[in-house]
């Protein structure tokens, strides 16, 4: 369908005073938007590029070609701030429409409407259309038009009303000419999905909730109320049918965290309204048990990209780069952006890959006294040789730089004063990797969209000869090189082609090439966007690691550059190919390499989950000010915050042994108050032990608090749960004793 842009208002209808939110809403029909129905708030003035309209896009119960069963629930979502644009043709009255069926067609031709309005400088929706928060939404027919359209990568979330697809054995029962797409295009949702059911009585009930079940790799809900298939639509506002329907655009659409509580944690606000029921999947609220049945990012006090593993004895350090977090972008007017905002390279390491440690930033933007961007930390490789290690990191459009330390955890410098690599005649010096052969020949690669290389000395910050520009293009190539070694086979893994990028890799008999292409380790998916590789092996396994934006998706579908690592385990063939692996969420989490030992100081920054907290460095607040950093500081101690109800850590896999712990103490320092109820397996499995946490009189002043503990015996998930918060506190380590 070719879009007509400028768009004149043919017929227009005012319903229910224009509803109840702070937008009074105008229901209409365009002319350049034929067979369509546009809900819109009367006075676009507060709307623009700042404070643009989400779109919902709607299609009809019965597939009718009018929303005139409808109109009242969708004029009161558009009241709330959004724009509504639904198949067919305006009601102008209670009628029941009579006439054509729509089409899933017509869905995405309100997508490519909203699209051209919102870039067309002579349209009344100029700039003003949220063309990166869209959802697709139908009831009955209209649902299974929604779910055939849901692989449109514009869509950002999805909400299925009184419908689900059909199966091989109620097919027969289909109304003709309803969309039949098989319960495999369930495969192709990238996006968190709503159900809502009418209860038992709903004849779509069954279809929905098989829907429900079979959804693990996006997040999925699915609320009923139990007044049959035809719902409240027709009733004023919509009925309560608005209720979960508002709060999910709101949340999906808008990031609104409020919002989000109408669905998140045991109590949510649709269990305590009557007669409503939800359901779950692991993705929504896997909070329970710490996703233990996910394959989650590694981290969540901080955001996190570009890893890079590096195995020293008996552990497994891991540096990533770190994208901002929203308080830490210094820029007030930046805050909203989409852009990628970082400061610093951050360090964390583990024993048995599914606990980790923390150590806070490693080296940042400051210990290169001569970059020339306060913003542009991107990715970097840390190698050791000879009792050193050397920190290898791109400062776009000056080149790739080198620090040095004596210890994996810092304190590095910059030995050079200036740029190891700097081809001034382009910006495409970043992502590098290093590998040294066995023969003790250091090679370096890097570079978007080309690929370069460069022998290094010895020394690890010169080079050895010229630079080398591959004279072809590696398939699918794009950026983040990551360079190894594994049996007689050389290995060139990458980020592919953008958007999405996917991990591909390569393959050589030579660190210099030809490199032949491989495909793909991780295929493209719509679920991500970017991605970065880090290859290694580590007690006996093969590991890769990612990146992603499911740790952000759990709060909100509004995209962000706030990325977080993931894993997998990885299994090669015996001609050294990689088997192909699935994307993060449909694999299983990391298998423990060994149990955790609680008998010692453990440091709070270490967890398994811990989604909600902050860690910083004790005397370094955290900071997104370039100038304000400390340099380089080395291992210091860190400590755990921003502790509110509800929050809690998670250790996996920890080893109590016989006859178990009988005590337990935690250092910490707080200006008001925090409970501590250990437990085991969940956040409200069996408690072991409980501490309350009082004033010590700053948040700098710590003491010890200690708890007898009764059942902790054999191996556990532990959960530090927090509770009764007040003021600030910290937590800094805590141990078991027998």
């Amino acid at each position: 369908m070719t879009v007509a842009a400028q768009s004149v208002v043919s017929k227009s209808r005012i319903v229910e005073d224009g509803g109840t939110g702070p937008f009074k809403v105008v229901m209409q029909e365009e002319s350049s938007l034929a067979a369509h129905t546009v809900f819109v708030p009367q006075d676009l003035s507060p709307f623009g590029q700042d404070n643009p309209l989400p779109v919902l896009i709607w299609g009809n119960g019965a597939c009718s070609n009018s929303p005139w069963e409808h109109y009242k629930f969708l004029n009161e979502i558009a009241s709330h701030g959004f724009i509504v644009v639904a198949t067919g043709y305006i009601p102008m009255d209670d009628t029941p429409y009579q006439g054509p069926m729509s089409t899933t067609q017509q869905q995405i031709e309100g997508i490519d409407w909203v699209m051209a309005q919102n870039q067309d400088p002579q349209s009344a929706y100029y700039q003003k259309l949220d063309t990166r928060n869209i959802c697709v939404a139908g009831m009955s027919c209209g649902g299974l038009q929604s779910l055939f359209n849901c692989a449109d990568p514009r869509i950002k979330a999805l909400m299925i009303c009184n419908s689900g697809l059909f199966n091989q054995q109620n097919a027969h029962t289909a109304v003709g000419g309803m969309p039949m797409p098989p319960k495999e295009k369930l495969e192709e949702l990238h996006t968190p999905v709503l159900y809502i059911l009418g209860g038992k009585e709903d004849i779509a009930y069954e279809n929905g909730m098989d829907d429900f079940r079979r959804i693990t790799h996006v997040p999925a809900i699915a609320v009923n109320y139990p007044v049959g298939h035809g719902g409240t639509y027709r009733e004023a506002h919509g009925g309560e049918f608005t209720i979960p329907a508002l709060a999910w655009l709101q949340w999906q659409l808008k990031g609104d965290r409020q919002a989000a509580k109408m669905f998140l944690a045991p109590d949510c606000g649709i269990s305590k309204r009557p007669r409503w029921t939800i359901e779950k999947n692991g993705l929504v609220d896997g909070s329970r048990d710490g996703f233990s049945k996910v394959n989650m990012p590694l981290f969540q006090t901080k955001y996190t990209a570009d890893p890079s593993p590096l195995v020293v004895g008996d552990t497994l350090f891991l540096y990533t780069s770190h994208d901002a977090s929203l308080e830490d972008i210094p820029d007030l007017n930046e805050r909203s952006s989409a852009g990628f905002f970082m400061y610093d390279w951050l360090l964390w390491s583990t024993t048995d890959m599914v606990n980790w440690t923390e150590h806070g930033a490693v080296a940042s933007l400051k210990d290169f006294a001569w970059r020339s961007r306060e913003n542009g930390a991107w990715a970097i490789q840390t190698v050791a040789r000879n009792g050193k290690y050397y920190l290898y990191a791109p400062l776009h459009g000056h080149g790739i730089g080198v620090l040095v330390s004596d210890s994996p955890y810092g304190p590095f410098h910059d030995p050079l004063g200036k740029p190891l690599v700097w081809q001034q005649e382009h910006w495409e010096d970043i992502d590098p990797t290093v590998f040294i052969d066995d023969d003790g020949q250091a090679y370096m690669y890097w570079g978007n969209p080309n690929t370069y290389w460069v022998k290094l000395n010895e020394d690890m910050i010169s080079t050895k000869g010229e630079i080398h520009k591959l004279p072809y293009h590696i398939e699918h190539y794009q950026e983040g090189p990551w360079l190894y070694k594994r049996g007689a086979h050389y290995y060139l893994a990458y980020a592919t082609t953008c958007c999405p990028e996917a991990l591909g890799y390569a393959m050589s008999d030579s660190p210099e090439g030809p490199w032949q292409s491989k495909g793909y380790i991780m295929r493209p998916t719509q679920r991500d966007r970017g991605n970065h590789p880090g290859i290694c092996d580590y007690k006996g396994r093969s590991y890769v690691f990612g990146q992603d934006y499911d740790l952000m998706h759990l709060d909100t579908f509004v995209h962000h550059e706030r990325r977080s690592v993931s894993a997998a385990e990885i299994h090669y063939n015996a001609d050294g190919t990689i088997q192909p692996i699935s994307y993060w969420l449909d694999l299983p989490p990391l298998q423990q390499l060994q149990w955790f030992d609680p008998y010692r100081r453990v440091e709070a920054e270490t967890m398994n989950w811990g989604k909600g907290l902050k860690t910083a460095k004790m005397g370094i607040p955290n900071s997104g000010v370039v100038a304000d950093m400390p340099a380089s500081t080395g291992r210091r101690n860190m400590y755990v915050y921003d502790i509110n109800d509800g929050e809690y850590i998670r250790i996996q896999g920890v080893d109590f042994g016989e006859p178990g712990a009988g005590r337990f103490s935690a250092a910490a320092a707080s200006t008001g108050h925090c409970t501590l109820t250990l437990r085991l397996d969940s956040t409200d499995g069996p408690v072991i032990g409980t501490i309350d946490i009082r004033d010590t009189g700053s948040s700098d002043i710590y003491q010890t608090f200690a708890a007898k503990i009764e059942g902790a015996k054999g191996v556990h998930d532990l959960f530090l749960c927090f509770s009764d918060t007040a003021g600030d506190t910290h937590l800094d380590y805590w141990r078991f004793d027998r």
